[in-house]
This record gives C-alpha cells, structure tokens and sequence, in this order.
C-alpha cells in the first residue's frame, strides 16, 4: 500500500505543471551559477598562479637575506564554484615580514569590519538549492494532506481500512521521489558545466564531499517537505496551507538569518580596528625610541662617526642590500642587525598579542552569529555546504595560522644559523672581497657601472643571487573532510532532529483525524 501510494503521488507531482515550472527555473539557473561560479574560480587560478610565482621568486632572486620576506600563498579549492561561503570576501595569502604577524590575509575587501560575518549574498549552486528548490518543496507539499481533506478522499481512504502509517509514509515517500530526481538533475548538471572545464580538476576527495554535499542537500529538502505536510495536516484549507507556508518559508529564508545576525553583533560587540592600529602605532613609537638608543650604543662600541653608503637598495630596519662600502661601515652595520632584528621580531609579537584579542573577538562574535543564524535550515545548508567546499571560516583561519606557524619557523631557522648577524644578511660581498678605504670603494663601483647593462644604471645582477635551498618553504596541508565535519556534528544533528521532531508531530496529527 505505501509504494502504491507513494507511486501516485509521484506520477501526480512529477508531470504537475509547479514540479515543470520549478524544474524549468532550475535547468535555467543551475547552468547559468555554476558557469558564472567557474569563470570566477578560474579567475582566481591565474591570480594564485601569479602570486604562487611571486612568492616564489622572492626565494630564487633574493641576493641578499634580507631581501627574504616570505609570503604564504593559498591555492583556490574548485568546490567554491558549489559554495563560496566567505572566499571572496578573505584574501588567499598572507604577507609574512619579520616586522608584524598578519592578522588579516591580504586582498580582504575593509579592515575595519568583521569580514567573517559578510552574508552570503552571492548567487552560487548551494544558494539555488536554498531558495529554488525549497520553494518547490513548498509547493508541492503545502496541500498534501489538506487537497484529499477538501476533495473527500482522505476520509474514503482511512474508512477502507487503510492504515495511517502507510498513507502518510506513502504520501510523504511521494514527495521525497520527486525531489531526487530533480536533485540529481540539478548535480549532474554541475558536473556536465565542470567536466567541459580544462581548469577545473576534481579530487578523489572532492568526489566524496560532493556526495556529502548531495546527501545534506535532500536532508534539507526533507526539512521543507515534512514542514509543508505537518502544516497541511493541520490547515483548514490548501489556500491556508499554502498562505502559513509562504510565511514560515520567507521567515526562514530571510528574515530569520538578518534578524540573528543583527542581534549577534549587539550581544557580541568588538573593538574598532582603529584602536587596534593606535595602539600598535604606540609600539612603534617605542621600538624606534630604543632603536635610536642602539644607534648611539653601537655608535659608540665601533667608534662610527658616519655612514657612508656608496650603493643601498631598500630598507628594513637598516639597508637591505649593501654594496661597495667600506669595511668599518660595514661591521657597524652588521652590529646593527645582529642587535636590531630580534628586537623587530620582539615587538613584532607585541603587536600581535593586540592583534590577536581582536582577532578572537571577531571569531567569538561570528560563532554567536552562527549558533543564533541556524535556527534557520538555509544557514545550516550554507555552513556546512562552506565546510565541505573549503571556503569557510575554520579553513580560512586554519591557512593563517599555519601561515604565521610557518614565519616562527622561518625566522627561528635564522636565528639559529645566526644569519641576523652575518654579512650576508644585507651585503652580496663576502667578508674578504669588502674594500678596506673609500677609495677601493670608488674603484669598485666604477667597474660595477662598466659592467651594467647600457638600459640600466641600477643593474645589480651581475651581484648574483644567493643559495636558499636550505630555507624552510611554506605548504599548506587542507584539513580533511572529518576535520571540517567535526564542527559542524551539532548543527547536522540539529536539522535531523527537526525532520524527526516534524515526522512525529505530522503522525500524531493524523491519527488524531476524526473520519466522522
């Protein structure tokens, strides 16, 4: 009896003109997302292609030490063209200098809000399913019980001896049967945009949280087509089922999720940024307090009177690349940055112990946000579709901290080598080639520019470039689908328990149907 039914039901919904209608949007709008999603991913390819090369070449045409300044680059995953979460509103690398610890990646649209609570307003697949397919959920269930109320048929059925349970397992099956198919379609529609892509290129566990991603997809369906049947079984009418309905859809959809946001951001209030940069300008202020106070000690110490630079290019705290001069300007400088570069990483971390308050302030206020946001089932499809794409806030913050774990790594590896405090550190010149006078310095500089290159007067590749095999190289490992999960349990424990909580109250409202 329940396939008998749930096989009516279905025939009756699948060639109804709503199911066409809804079926036809979708063959419109999956296509045109996940095109647009595509070309937006293989925009952001070449850029990280561009910056991965860059970063790269910071390695590879470093002639100094100093010149090194690392930058932690994060690949874009493919799974964004299904949800974007917030990867457009978060740079995708992370600028890792020996003077400050990066609190925000670079590219970030305003420094002076919550990135991590921009909505997702983005029209991308996940959004469809959201809102399209939702709908029709509601469409197709708003009068699944109250039709066969007004037409007669429910009080028929039930007085021929057919149980209740079957009758509401097969109308509820029905549904369900619909939903899958157009489902699928929807996915393999994806799938077709995806394979005719050269750019993209799907991994073993991409597949698998794609079919992760298909699965909560139908438990979220479910959700609406168990509220639309528990509301038909207790309107009077379809017209009123389908006015309560409506309401309680766009409640859900929209309302709710502003409404809880605006509220999480006044329970939950954060420093301005403002503060944060004044209060990291004071630091400055005293770092180059005690940094004049170490000119004058070191001054002292090799007896400099003044500096005479014949060729510098850059600062960091003391000349980058130091060419042509003479040895005594030399050491002092080589003092100045075996004293100074770990002081730059001291206060470096001072800076970032403000940062970092501020920084757990606006986790705290975007996880209140979202406990309060998942009241409504369409957030909860977005956090965890953002989980399983890799474009939400854990994987965002997990790249940084690996990023800045990588720049302790890196700077320790030159305090422990003592590059801080070698020669090599801002000079291409090894110890023994230094001039001893000004006048070998001169002489030094005038074969220089004999050799440079005619376009050039600033030519400084005949310096050569120095050996960085031995440097510690960035690699970002991506948590793994158990790991992006794990935070996200409750909330999938949360929306099954309301399809659960809607079967019973459903049931229990038709067994309480008096036939009579």
């Amino acid at each position: 009896m329940i396939l008998h039914i749930a096989k009516k039901d279905f025939l009756d919904n699948f060639t109804s003109a709503r199911f066409v209608a809804g079926f036809l949007l979708c063959l419109f709008l999956v296509p045109f997302t996940v095109y647009t999603g595509t070309r937006l991913y293989e925009s952001r390819v070449d850029k990280y292609q561009r910056d991965a090369r860059e970063a790269d070449e910071i390695f590879t045409k470093a002639q100094v030490y100093a010149q090194i300044q690392p930058v932690a680059v994060i690949q874009p995953s493919p799974l964004t063209i299904f949800s974007k979460g917030i990867s457009e509103q978060v740079g995708s690398k992370a600028s890792l200098s020996n003077s400050e610890i990066p609190t925000f990646a670079t590219g970030i649209t305003t420094m002076y809000e919550n990135q991590f609570l921009n909505r997702f307003v983005s029209l991308d697949f996940i959004n469809i399913l959201a809102i399209i397919l939702s709908l029709i959920g509601v469409f197709l269930s708003y009068d699944i019980f109250s039709r066969e109320k007004e037409d007669g048929t429910l009080k028929l059925l039930l007085s021929n001896n057919v149980k209740r349970s079957d009758f509401f397992l097969g109308k509820v099956s029905g549904i369900l049967l619909t939903f899958i198919p157009l489902l699928l379609v929807c996915y393999i529609l994806v799938f077709i945009i995806l394979w005719i892509s050269p750019s993209v290129s799907l991994s073993a566990d991409d597949y698998a949280r794609i079919l992760l991603l298909f699965v909560f997809s139908l438990l979220y369906l479910s959700f609406f087509i168990l509220l639309g049947s528990y509301i038909s079984s207790k309107a009077g009418t379809s017209s009123t089922s389908l006015i309560i309905n409506l309401f309680i859809w766009c409640f859900l959809l929209f309302l709710l999720p502003n409404s809880m946001s605006y509220l999480g951001k006044n329970i939950v209030k954060s420093d301005n940024y403002s503060i944060v940069r004044m209060n990291t300008m004071d630091l400055d202020n005293e770092f180059w307090k005690k940094y004049g106070e170490l000119q004058k000690q070191v001054k002292a110490e090799t007896g400099m009177v003044y500096t005479n630079w014949n060729l510098c290019a850059g600062w960091n705290y003391g000349p980058v690349l130091l060419c042509f001069t003479t040895h005594d300007v030399m050491k002092y400088e080589r003092r100045m940055h075996e004293l100074t570069a770990p002081m730059v990483l001291d206060y470096a971390g001072k800076k970032w112990h403000l940062q970092e308050v501020y920084l757990n302030q606006l986790f705290h206020q975007q996880k209140i946000v979202k406990y309060l946001s998942c009241l409504s089932p369409s957030e909860i499809l977005k956090y965890v579709s953002s989980s399983l794409c890799k474009s939400d806030m854990e994987n965002h913050v997990d790249f940084m901290n690996q990023a800045r774990n990588y720049r302790e790594q890196f700077f320790n590896y030159y305090k422990e080598n003592k590059i801080f405090s070698s020669y090599n550190y801002f000079s291409p010149h090894k110890e023994s080639e230094i001039p001893k006078t000004q006048e070998e310095a001169m002489k030094m500089v005038a074969q220089w520019r004999s050799t440079a290159k005619p376009e050039s007067t600033f030519d400084l590749s005949s310096l050569g470039f120095i050996s960085t095999a031995g440097l510690p190289r960035f690699t970002y490992n991506e948590r793994g689908i158990i790991d992006g999960l794990s935070d996200q349990l409750w909330i999938f424990a949360g929306l099954i328990s309301a399809c659960v909580v809607l079967i019973w109250i459903t049931y229990s409202s038709l067994i309480k149907y008096d036939i009579r």
